[in-house]
């Protein structure tokens, strides 16, 4: 072929060429930029998933500490302390008071039997002062002595201690 029948349309010819390679280059730009528009969806995905995991873990963090709460903590000698302070609390004598512990992974389990004598009054608030902690009434025998407004009552309690 020769150059001289192309030189009439060397511009269309040029300007063709132009386009493709404009086109070219613009499919390069767009290629790219859908490449990290995909990239940062993804990043999107992931931080809002990291968002509700952070969530998740502050309601467990709550639920945690409210969880805690309700149990003994420091040490088993601590649960012993807490059932004779509610006692006195609650106006009710110890007669006898007996202790023995188990270790669990997580936590101490601690068995109390334990005498006393009280009102019938006395030994509901006493109950319900020692249901405020993670404490486990196991057993209970009540002798009323006649004559008298006191009971005499045994108890087998279990208290959980968490440790720390």
């Amino acid at each position: 072929m020769d150059v001289k029948v192309l030189s009439p349309y060397k511009n269309i010819i040029m300007g063709v060429i132009i386009i493709i390679a404009f086109a070219v280059v613009v499919q390069g730009i767009f290629s790219h930029y859908s490449l990290q528009e995909k990239e940062i969806e993804a990043k999107m995905r992931e931080l809002e998933e990291r968002e509700r995991t952070i969530e998740r873990w502050g309601k467990l963090r709550l639920e945690r500490k409210a969880l805690g709460d309700s149990f003994l903590t420091e040490d088993t000698l601590f649960f012993k302390k807490f059932v004779e302070e509610k006692a006195n609390d609650s106006g009710i004598n110890i007669t006898s008071l007996k202790t023995s512990n188990a270790e669990k992974n997580l936590f101490w389990e601690t068995t109390m039997q334990l005498g006393i004598i009280c009102s019938y009054e006395d030994f509901i608030v006493f109950i319900k002062a020692i249901e405020e902690k993670s404490v486990v009434i196991e057993r209970v025998g009540i002798k009323n002595s006649s004559g008298t407004r006191n009971t005499a009552v045994r108890l087998t309690l279990r208290g959980f201690i968490l440790k720390e």
